[in-house]
């Protein structure tokens, strides 16, 4: 190793808090002195600095210090100066000595490029490699083709949540996303959502729950997954929504929103189709279809009925009204302006049939969770004439604008209906299964609905119809002069059909046009060796990123037996890494951690026999959200630091750290009793020294100013990061033979967003030196801090897929790193990490420097 090391210098762009002009006025130099090494260095003006070692490769062995100088500098970086002097022991970070040449490098004033975008895939609205099952809140909400062709659809685009509308032209190819809203807007014109202004004045948005990532507090989300329905109203530049409780929420094509969205009041005004009350003592029961009329002057509705009475609202019906206004068996026409309804059509009151189970065995084969109406879909065309499914009487139902009969066609079990608006085709599916029930979803064309005695054209569409609860939708656009038919529902998701007159040609379809097969991003861990990148999904599916000239998520394969000997495909809700031995812990829903390592392209048990090194943990889950998950780390000597209870149905975060045990399993646990026995926990971290990092949500925080400060959901989404020292060493092999008296540190920061009621929990990152990278969910950004807190960077604005950054396909430019919900921070050397919840996709960033030395 040479005394005297030749340095070379680099300017770089960076986003730095400090001074741009930053120098060196003494370069760095590494001199030897006896057993160790003297590092010399001053800079022009306070900023922070990474002071490292690196060996002939080019590999950082040791990370020697890092911070802010200044009154706060961290450890052993010299306070209140901007001159340097530290000593190297030529050992690496494992306390080992180091062999051969090796490298000094310095660099000052960290800024961040962003270089990738992964994800974000704008014809995903499903993934059949994710969590299912029939308690996923996957869904489609709603599909309109306005009068220029151009469509909108509207969906969640994972298990347990966020939602997107998206607008595509008649083809079928990608346009824009109207919600979540996108960025570059004025603060008056999407306010409406419910938004508060940044300190930089960029906007971010209220949420109304962050269990289920529910953007916006209008009313179009709520929780548990709601999103409102889409409904076709006619009208060029405008979306109308139906919230929980029926009332209309308002939207502009273009993502803005009238600063009162809900002033139309509710879907039907007169007599009133929602309820005001808190608890009614009835529902609206089925799925509302709307029709509007070509002069946008009213619309035809169906689809919708009032339930019998019940003891409690959340109970489900037993019987369904057969008489009064919102009884079953109806057709209503509405007024667009007044919201005042009239009764339509109705079959014979005394043909509804009322009783749940003796639906269930009717042609309507209805079920008490997510019923149909008698009378489901509904479609208009020019003349006014409506076409209706009339599943209790098995048939299309055709009537002119006067309500009288012109036809039938027989059809069973029909449920969503479209109009060619250039022919006399017809288009409508078919499904009986609901809730638990299963049965095929089809799509049938009648080629002209004035002779023909039923239809001549079918497509089966799926087979699992039923796992979800949700309806099909269709609606026809035209390209190059020919019918394109559109089918959503939540497993296609959507398929586009071109009618060549005998057959329905496939000719787009979102599931393999939008390969995007994870759309979970709550959860990240990178790999600081190789960059590889991991993301856990709420069902413990695990998907990997590993080649970052050509990325692409792809599932991974685990091969892990349970103490039951049954074998455990999702078992990595949680995850880790351990990048010194190349192994990997993991651990599934009501199982130990497992020990792995990958071999062949799949984990396997490392070693075989041994691979359980605790006893079971128990994970949080619930109806239509998923699992939750709160922390998993590997410390420098191979211990494991975890966040959860052993205890049934106790879904907090208690702190325990096992030691590595190469001789037996499971490992010997301690508990961090003062830590707390129910604590409402979030990511966990070691640096390079074995200190403990862990975030614990809190019920107060530090201020924010404007209305941020008055939004109780955003303040109450934070929590603070405790550092913990060790009580052992790693020379010895256990960093934490006891718990440590309490922490050594409280970072009062906005970290988060982390759920009060349920284990959805934001992840930060921290670097060996210390170095803490965390998200704040709700305000769209992430922080950088050095050891003792100083802020060295902060960066992020509001976007939503459409902002790319200054990528390739940015169609709506931001002036900082655009995101919208920063769930997961990770950090290596060279890079930081953000997986994005809302935006479905992960970004890396490469960190700059304003002073590089070598």
């Amino acid at each position: 190793m040479k005394n005297i090391l030749t340095l070379c210098i680099t300017l770089l762009l960076s986003a730095s808090l400090y001074a741009a002009d930053v120098a060196w006025k003494t370069k760095p130099t590494m001199t030897k002195k006896g057993n160790t090494w003297e590092i010399n260095f001053s800079i022009s003006t306070a900023t922070d600095v990474e002071v490292a070692i690196l060996d002939s490769k080019g590999k950082v062995v040791r990370h020697l210090a890092a911070g802010v100088l200044g009154p706060k500098a961290p450890a052993p970086l010299k306070k209140d100066s901007l001159s340097q002097k530290l000593i190297w022991d030529g050992n690496d970070d494992y306390e080992t000595k180091v062999a051969g040449e090796c490298t000094l490098r310095v660099r000052a004033g960290m800024g961040v490029k962003l270089v990738n975008i992964v994800g974000g895939d704008p014809y995903a609205f499903y993934s059949k490699d994710m969590g299912q099952g029939d308690h996923a809140a996957w869904k489609i909400m709603g599909l309109e083709v306005k009068s220029d062709g151009t469509v909108y659809i509207t969906g969640n685009i994972n298990h347990y949540g966020p939602a997107v509308v998206r607008r595509y032209d008649a083809e079928g190819k990608y346009l824009q996303t109207v919600y979540p809203a996108p960025a570059g807007k004025k603060f008056e014109q999407i306010k409406g959502w419910g938004a508060h202004q940044r300190e930089d004045g960029s906007s971010v948005f209220k949420y109304h729950n962050i269990d289920s990532i529910s953007l916006s507090n209008t009313g179009i989300t709520g929780d548990r997954a709601f999103f409102g329905s889409l409904l076709p109203s006619g009208g060029k530049d405008s979306l109308y929504f139906i919230g929980k409780k029926f009332n209309l929420i308002k939207v502009n094509t273009d993502g803005t929103i009238p600063e009162n969205p809900n002033s139309e009041g509710f879907l039907v005004n007169d007599p009133i189709i929602g309820d005001k009350a808190k608890r009614p003592t009835w529902h609206v029961l089925g799925t509302p279809f709307t029709a509007p009329s070509a002069d946008g002057k009213y619309f035809y509705l169906s689809g919708v009925f009032k339930d019998g009475k019940r003891k409690r609202s959340w109970t489900r019906a037993k019987n369904i009204e057969t008489t009064g206004f919102w009884r079953d068996g109806q057709i209503y026409k509405v007024d667009s302006k007044t919201r005042k309804a009239e009764v339509f059509f109705a079959l014979d009151k005394k043909s509804v049939i009322g009783d749940m189970k003796s639906r269930g065995t009717s042609p309507i084969a209805d079920d008490k969770t997510a019923p149909f109406a008698a009378l489901q879909g509904i479609a208009i065309d020019a003349k006014n004439n409506v076409f209706i499914c009339d599943r209790q009487n098995k048939r299309i139902l055709i009537l002119d604008k006067d309500a009288k009969k012109i036809r039938e066609i027989p059809a069973e079990y029909p449920d969503a209906i479209a109009v060619d608006p250039n022919s006399k085709a017809l288009y409508y599916t078919t499904r009986k299964g609901n809730y638990h029930k299963k049965s095929p979803l089809y799509l049938y064309k009648i080629r002209d609905w004035t002779k023909d005695k039923g239809a001549s054209v079918s497509k089966l569409l799926d087979t699992s119809v039923g796992t979800y609860r949700s309806r099909s939708y269709l609606g026809v656009t035209t390209f190059k002069g020919k019918a394109r038919v559109w089918v959503a529902y939540v497993t296609l998701p959507v398929r586009i059909y071109e009618d060549t007159g005998n057959k329905l040609e496939l000719v787009k379809d979102f599931y393999k046009v939008g390969t995007q097969r994870i759309l979970d991003m709550q959860h990240m861990i990178v790999d600081p060796k190789n960059e590889d990148v991991y993301l856990s999904e709420s069902w413990g599916y695990l998907f990997r990123l590993d080649n970052w000239s050509k990325p692409e998520f792809k599932k991974c394969e685990m091969d892990i037996t349970s103490r039951r000997g049954k074998k455990n495909s999702n078992s990595a809700l949680g995850f880790a890494i351990d990048p010194r031995k190349n192994l990997f812990y993991m651990r599934g829903d009501r199982t130990p951690l497992y020990r792995m390592k990958w071999e062949g392209g799949k984990f396997v048990p490392a070693p075989a026999g041994s691979h359980i090194v605790t006893t079971q943990y128990y994970n949080d889950w619930r109806i239509h959200l998923g699992h939750g998950e709160r922390g998993l780390a590997v410390a420098p000597d191979g211990g494991i630091g975890i966040l959860a209870s052993h205890k049934r149905n106790d879904y907090s975060g208690p702190l325990a750290f096992y030691a590595s045990d190469t001789k037996k399993a499971p490992w010997k646990e301690v508990p961090f009793v003062k830590f707390g026995t129910k604590p409402i926990s979030a990511g966990i971290k070691f640096d390079a020294k074995g200190n403990m990092y862990v975030g614990l949500w809190s019920s107060k925080t530090k201020p924010l100013p404007g209305t941020m400060g008055k939004d109780s959901q955003l303040l109450r989404s934070f929590g603070k990061i405790y550092k913990y020292k060790p009580t052992g060493s790693l020379l010895k092999g256990n960093l934490y033979p006891t718990e440590p008296e309490g922490s050594s540190k409280v970072y009062e920061v906005h970290f988060g967003s982390i759920s009060r009621g349920m284990a959805r929990t934001a992840f930060f990152g921290v670097d060996p030196y210390g170095q803490i990278y965390y998200p704040s969910s709700l305000l769209s950004r992430v922080t950088v801090m050095d050891n003792e807190g100083n802020q060295i960077i902060r960066f992020g604005t509001w976007g939503n897929r459409d902002s790319m950054g200054g990528l390739k396909g940015d169609l709506v430019p931001t002036k900082d790193i655009p995101m919208a919900y920063p769930s997961s921070v990770d950090v290596t050397d060279d890079y930081i990490y953000v997986s994005d919840l809302v935006n479905a996709r992960v970004l890396r960033l490469k960190k700059t420097f304003k002073l590089t030395s070598n």
